[in-house]
């Protein structure tokens, strides 16, 4: 037996008397991004070296808040300012690695 089915719909499951219809449409995996995936930018071309620079400058230049509150200075600074720098640019697309 032959049922009819609307366009974009599956012939349906019949249970108990009831048919079901479920689309055919592109169904999405829960962990899937909802958005493709952004194109990184390399740390080595012009582009990716002008976002470092740029994240480099402002981090040094207007000191966040975290460094001052944390009471630190001389090369642990330094490290904090390189750390948040590094944050900010990977954030601004630049395919930077991870620690470790």
């Amino acid at each position: 037996m032959q049922h009819l089915h609307e366009e974009g719909m599956s012939p349906g499951l019949r249970l108990r008397g009831l048919t079901v219809h479920k689309p055919t449409g592109h169904q999405s995996h829960p962990m899937e991004r909802s958005s493709p995936a952004k194109a990184k930018i390399s740390p080595h071309g012009k582009k990716g070296r002008e976002i470092m620079d740029r994240m480099f400058s402002e981090v040094h230049k207007d000191e966040p808040s975290t460094v001052t509150r944390a009471n630190v200075s001389g090369k642990r600074k330094q490290k904090m300012l390189t750390a948040i720098a590094l944050s900010k640019a990977r954030k601004a697309g630049v395919a930077i690695p991870r620690k470790g």
